[in-house]
């Protein structure tokens, strides 16, 4: 069996101009975990919900380290067990906001994966799970004559395995 017999073609496909919260409604509506990002008809990169995450936590950590240099030299080491348990909830809502202000401000372009893994439509399938497998990876681009064909995900070749199509 070959790629072209299990990918998706013509997949959904988003710009690197997006918002996150854009890709993550695209994501939900499409239900998929990951689009190929294309700018003026050029694959770009791909972007994936883990992608969003990992961006998150950076963006949690920024915050805390802040939050945390400040509580460092300004914080009153003597100061009411009841009014360090409320600065402590102020700081943790405020850094919950300064997070949700930059995560709307993130576009794809600053979550996505430049590096594209991507194999030929008319490979042998097994070749590309074993590709995703070694990547460690949920989806590789699909291309035929260098250009994006399709897209080819785990849950694809799972979904053959079940119906015994792929053994």
């Amino acid at each position: 069996m070959q790629v072209r017999d299990a990918m998706r073609p013509q997949p959904i496909q988003i710009g690197p101009e997006a918002t996150l919260a854009e890709l993550e409604r695209v994501l939900l509506a499409e239900r998929v975990g990951g689009l190929p990002v294309v700018e003026g008809g050029r694959l770009v990169g791909v972007v994936s919900r883990s992608d969003i995450l990992r961006r998150l936590g950076v963006e949690r950590a920024v915050a805390e380290a802040q939050a945390d240099f400040y509580r460092e030299f300004h914080d009153d080491p003597f100061a009411p067990s009841a009014r360090a348990a409320r600065e402590d909830a102020e700081q943790r809502e405020g850094i919950e906001q300064q997070i949700a202000q930059r995560m709307a401000s993130l576009r794809v372009r600053d979550a996505m994966t430049p590096e594209v893994v991507a194999v030929d439509a008319d490979a042998p399938l097994r070749d590309a799970a074993a590709v995703m497998a070694e990547r460690r990876i949920h989806r590789v681009i699909v291309t035929e004559d260098g250009r994006l064909a399709g897209l080819l995900s785990a849950r694809d070749v799972v979904r053959l395995v079940a119906a015994g199509q792929l053994t």
